[in-house]
């Protein structure tokens, strides 16, 4: 990318930006079958996928750990500030 193109997205107003980012996102999920995976993510993977065969019963559904962390925030909410 060139700096003058930098430059005019950076003076885009930020409704432009979030929309240009956006796009962006869109089109790199259309192709994300082209990036590549990494040695280190690979490996990351096979060690979720051991720890998780290994232990299925620790599993959190994501609708629990959304409200666990909701929650958390609001019980933090309540503690006075130091």
């Amino acid at each position: 990318m060139t700096t003058a193109l930098r430059e005019k997205i950076m003076a885009l107003p930020v409704d432009e930006k979030l929309e240009l980012v956006q796009q962006i996102w869109d089109s790199i999920a259309k192709d994300q079958d082209s990036l590549p995976l990494s040695d280190e993510h690979a490996r990351i993977i096979d060690e979720r996928t051991a720890q998780y065969e290994s232990h299925p019963e620790q599993i959190v559904s994501l609708d629990d750990a959304i409200d666990t962390a909701r929650d958390e925030v609001a019980a933090a909410k309540k503690k006075p500030q130091r």
